[in-house]
């Protein structure tokens, strides 16, 4: 069974792909840190995949977007 966190972050990207950003907005309850680590938890375990990357205008950093795999 998922936490809280999880169930909220898949919640979120379950209908369009989001940068974290976004995702972090959405749910404001969830520190950066914390989404950070279970985003990257879910990636490694194949629940969300990333679906583009984009540089940011700096041109420095890249974005990373997630889209829901399996519900």
């Amino acid at each position: 069974m998922a936490d809280e966190e999880i169930l909220k972050i898949m919640k979120c990207v379950i209908d369009r792909s989001k940068f974290f950003n976004v995702i972090i907005a959405e749910n404001s309850s969830i520190s950066r840190t914390t989404a950070f680590r279970k985003i990257k938890w879910l990636l490694k375990e194949g629940l969300v995949i990333v679906d583009k990357i984009v540089p940011t205008q700096d041109g420095k950093e890249y974005s990373l977007t997630q889209k829901c795999l399996i519900i």
